[in-house]
């Protein structure tokens, strides 16, 4: 496979070098970005993409170095109005520190950018602006920083990213630092990549893939590659093996890992390397931070997350839907079936959003919090009303009745209803008294 260097663009021809989306090309071996899925990294304020890697610095493996990712989108810079379009003014600072010895480099520069559609400016439109940096740099624990300060509002963006780098020359065999990547097609100049910018790899279907470099000067060509995924307290909780011919010098290698059945949160995926058959002789390792967040606000990951959802589905579906999404047979079926049931009520398809389910599990929220019994708060009357029937306009207490049993009296004007709990036990078990049609559904 031909392995062009990638362009260093340093800090004179850093921002002349890079396009608009639509036209821009990094050169990593032989890689082009396309198709870009940017979302905001870890120790991040989530308006900018960050991310950093160790490589090899070189074909002969002779140094190290850290190759930097940024992409600025239109919709977090202020644009002003002015002739037939609209320009933004901003400035892009990189610092590299290193746990012992503090600030290696610190750079910056600033940039004008222009567009003529007013919906690129506010992301209507996905508009990026990408650099890509490279520094040599020596072993070592670093923290990189990037700062991203908009002229227009005189506010600052941040991101950060941790990166351990190796001394590559010492190791026989060794691995790159990890990049996370959507799609991989080969055409006749190499593989073209389309790199996954997020560590939320919900944002996928069905897998993704893990990118990297092998830099191999043993006397062996066939190895044991294994990939693991590491929850939030050390535990493994999914792992697999495969066997891999890696050739002698540099090689590009990439995994593909899944993103089902996984529950909500913060996880560690780790490549480790072995000679063939021998799962206990590590040869090099690498890994990185990634999280599952869902393709959605609210949507499960795991099938015991799913099956809690679909319960909690009463007071919007009736039976048949949900024996429906219960039939699917498998996680991913009734996954689907499920987000098709949402989709179904979504207010403003097309959006990232489903207001809709958002807000119902929003009510649910809040019932579990306020209205807990002898049974979660969404289980009681007070829990089923507030669900169906949203917050009400008016609410009368009465804490001293006659018969010393506290009452509540919610009224919802529009609705023409008025609603009598009474606390059964003097322990908070309010139970409505107003007869309601049970058949009575959620609507946003």
């Amino acid at each position: 496979m031909r392995e062009p260097e990638i362009p260093l663009l340093d800090g004179r021809r850093f921002f002349n070098d890079c396009m608009i989306v639509s036209r821009f090309i990094f050169l990593f071996g032989v890689i082009s970005f396309c198709a870009l899925q940017l979302c905001a990294q870890d120790d991040s304020d989530g308006l900018i993409f960050f991310d950093a890697l160790s490589f090899a610095g070189g074909p002969d493996v002779s140094s190290s170095r850290i190759d930097f990712y940024v992409a600025v989108p239109y919709s977090a810079l202020d644009f002003t109005h002015g002739g037939d379009g609209f320009t933004a003014r901003y400035r892009v600072r990189l610092i590299l520190n290193r746990s012992d010895k503090g600030g290696v480099y610190d750079t910056s520069w600033t940039r004008s950018i222009q567009t003529l559609e007013y919906d690129r400016t506010t992301g209507a439109i996905p508009a990026f602006e990408f650099f890509q940096q490279r520094v040599a740099v020596e072993p070592g624990e670093y923290s990189a920083s990037l700062e991203v300060l908009d002229y227009g509002t005189n506010l600052t963006s941040s991101a950060k990213r941790t990166v351990s780098v190796i001394d590559f020359p010492v190791y026989e065999f060794s691995l790159s630092g990890l990049m996370l990547v959507n799609k991989i097609r080969e055409n006749e100049s190499g593989h073209m990549i389309s790199p996954l910018l997020t560590s939320n790899v919900s944002l996928v279907k069905d897998w993704y893939f893990v990118f990297f470099e092998a830099y191999n000067y043993t006397l062996t060509d066939t190895f044991d590659l294994t990939a693991l995924y590491r929850s939030r307290d050390g535990e493994i909780v999914w792992s697999e093996t495969w066997e891999k011919p890696i050739s002698r010098g540099k090689s590009q290698q990439w995994l593909r890992l899944p993103v089902e059945g996984f529950g909500r949160g913060n996880y560690l995926v780790e490549i480790f390397a072995t000679h063939r058959g021998a799962p206990g002789d590590t040869l090099a390792a690498a890994k990185r931070a990634i999280s599952f967040q869902g393709t959605a606000e609210r949507m499960p990951l795991s099938k015991a997350e799913l099956n809690d959802k679909i319960k909690k589905l009463r007071y919007v579906a009736n039976q048949r839907e949900i024996d429906y999404i219960e039939d699917g047979g498998t996680f991913a079926e009734e996954k689907r079936r499920y987000a098709e049931f949402w989709n179904e009520r979504d207010p403003s398809p097309g959006t990232p959003k489903n207001e809709a389910m958002l807000e119902y599990f929003r009510r649910i929220d809040h019932a579990n919090k306020n209205f807990r019994s002898y049974v979660e708060g969404w289980l009681t009357d007070m829990g089923r009303v507030y669900i169906v029937y949203g917050p009400p306009d008016r609410i009368d207490r009465d804490p001293f009745a006659t018969d010393g049993r506290p009452r509540e009296t919610w009224e919802y004007y529009a609705r023409r209803l008025s609603l009598l709990f009474v606390d059964q036990t003097g322990f908070g078990d309010f139970r409505l008294q107003t007869p309601v049609p049970l058949s009575e559904k959620y609507r946003y």
